[in-house]
């Protein structure tokens, strides 16, 4: 797993467009970093994945799902939830990133 920042809740939406960007950019290094190590080091055989977040925002989302599928990760995870809000916005943010996400991640 690259990073999951679990802001609170509720969080303000600029400070989670600002921790999504932030994240995203972590996780850009992260991903180049794994590749270039493990091409040097000849083991692909370990698989990183891509963290979505957003907070409770769908567009936040959405966004940052696409950002992480352009990364090329194997696999994604939905950050960032079950820290306090409602159990039906946890659903609903999910539904948001996972319908991005599907059909993208690697079969074993």
């Amino acid at each position: 797993m690259v990073l999951d920042e679990c802001i609170e809740t509720p969080a303000p939406r600029e400070k989670s467009r600002n921790r999504r960007q932030a994240h995203f950019r972590v996780g850009k290094r992260a991903r180049n970093y794994f590749l270039e190590s493990a091409q040097r080091n000849g083991d692909l055989s370990q698989w990183q994945f891509g963290i979505v977040q957003g907070a409770t925002f769908a567009d936040l989302r959405r966004e940052s799902a696409r950002q992480l599928i352009e990364l090329d990760f194997p696999g994604y995870a939905v950050g960032g939830l079950a820290v306090g809000e409602p159990h039906e916005i946890t659903c609903e943010m999910t539904v948001e990133a996972t319908a991005l996400l599907q059909g993208t991640a690697r079969a074993t």
